[in-house]
């Protein structure tokens, strides 16, 4: 029974299964799928339909029965991924190293599209149909985790993908005043941001990225050099 189903339809449902004593029966009558009648029951009386005990979680199966059914799901996937079928449609994939056919792909794609079209328009978030921020498709902790996602791909492609091992081969601690940052910065020692060697790249806290690229590019750097040696910067 799909999550879209009302409380009214379920105690229909469950009326309909005290009346007639058995599943197939009220499924007759109904005009409706059995499975259906059965979930309905079971998730009205709080009891799992695979092994018919309490459930333990928030659910419509216990753990037990949650767990194997991924563990089997897992071991269908890697056998479908491994003789190249399409793990959606059971059909030969078109090309090697895909997990869909080229139908399943695009049939996908357009949903996708359409899904996010709907739930832009009608302002929720595009992963988990919380409301939106405004002039904004995200929701407050997705919007977040673009944003983290963001910064990252730009470090890592900013410094073609050398920032993680500078940090910790400096050991995350400036190179200039020797403290340790919660957020250290590289710099580019000789100034050119196209020259991501290892050996011209530094670690360095944000005060003294800032000493640095003053003395670099300001117009009287023995002034600014004199301004932070009396405040022990350098």
């Amino acid at each position: 029974m799909p999550k879209y189903v009302s409380a009214t339809t379920k105690e229909k449902l469950c009326k309909s299964y005290e009346e007639f004593g058995s599943f197939d029966k009220a499924a007759k009558a109904l005009g409706i799928q059995r499975h259906r009648i059965v979930r309905a029951v079971y998730e009205s009386r709080r009891l799992c339909p695979q092994c018919v005990k309490p459930l333990d979680r928030n659910g419509s199966l216990c753990t037990a029965c949650l767990e194997k059914l991924n563990q089997s799901a897992k071991k269908r996937y890697g056998a479908l991924k491994k003789s190249g079928f399409c793990t959606r449609c059971h059909k030969p994939t078109d090309r090697e190293g895909l997990t869909r056919c080229d139908k399943c792909l695009q049939h996908e794609s357009k949903t996708n599209q359409s899904r996010r079209k709907n739930r832009i328009a009608t302002g929720t978030c595009i992963y988990c149909q919380s409301p939106s921020i405004s002039d904004s498709k995200y929701c407050e902790n997705h919007l977040l985790k673009q944003r983290r996602k963001g910064r990252q791909d730009l470090s890592n492609s900013y410094f073609s993908g050398n920032r993680d091992a500078i940090l910790e081969r400096d050991h995350y601690t400036c190179q200039i005043c020797k403290d340790m940052v919660a957020r250290p910065e590289v710099h580019h020692i000789d100034n050119n941001r196209y020259n991501n060697d290892l050996l011209n790249l530094i670690t360095l806290c944000r005060a003294c990225h800032s000493v640095v690229t003053f003395l670099t590019y300001s117009k009287n750097p023995k002034a600014v050099y004199d301004f932070f040696v009396a405040h022990k910067r350098i």
